[in-house]
């Protein structure tokens, strides 16, 4: 059970707080009623989300700080996993498979290859597969939110931070063609 004021990761919504502990608000009030998860996402302002305390769905502590700057320092030992497929479907199923996991070396892993392929039709003078980059952009939200928090930093320094590093790699990888 995740203590009130802790910091959770809660699948789509990202880093949210837990504000309390109680009977869903909206239903009966019985006794013995099931308990809930009152949770605030951090960077949704305004909203409330009510989970079972014996929820199914992916909810999890925050990464403390020392896993953070550990991802941040082994960044170049995640592998991206690119799928090259004109077919939207698997390219989807692709990403929504490793976007589900909520798991912040995959969502690494699917950043990486998102800007691999950007990279790639930059160079190409194209425009990159808006699929690409709807899951690039959802992997930086997650993650970025997560790492900014257990670091005491903000989403935009550590989006910043993770690009110029992919990006160099990239580069590097490249020359040693």
């Amino acid at each position: 059970m995740f203590k009130i004021g802790s910091y959770v990761m809660y699948e789509n919504e990202g880093v949210c707080r837990v504000m309390d502990i109680t009977p869903y608000p909206y239903g009966n009030q019985e006794k013995g009623q099931k308990l809930y998860y009152q949770l605030s996402p951090l960077f949704k302002k305004g909203a409330t989300i009510y989970v079972s305390v014996h929820t199914n769905a992916q909810i999890r502590d925050i990464m403390t700080a020392k896993e953070a700057r550990f991802f941040m320092e082994h960044l170049a030992g995640i592998k991206p996993d690119i799928l090259r497929s004109r077919k939207p479907a698997q390219l989807t199923e692709h990403y929504r498979k490793m976007l589900l996991t909520y798991q912040p070396e995959i969502l690494l892993s699917l950043m990486k290859e998102g800007y691999v392929k950007k990279t790639e039709a930059e160079e190409q003078k194209k425009k990159p597969g808006q699929i690409d980059l709807q899951y690039l952009k959802s992997a930086e939200a997650l993650v970025c939110a997560e790492l900014a928090v257990a670091l005491n930093s903000t989403v935009e320094t550590i989006k910043e931070y993770l690009e110029s590093r992919i990006r160099k790699e990239i580069r590097e990888y490249k020359s040693n063609e």
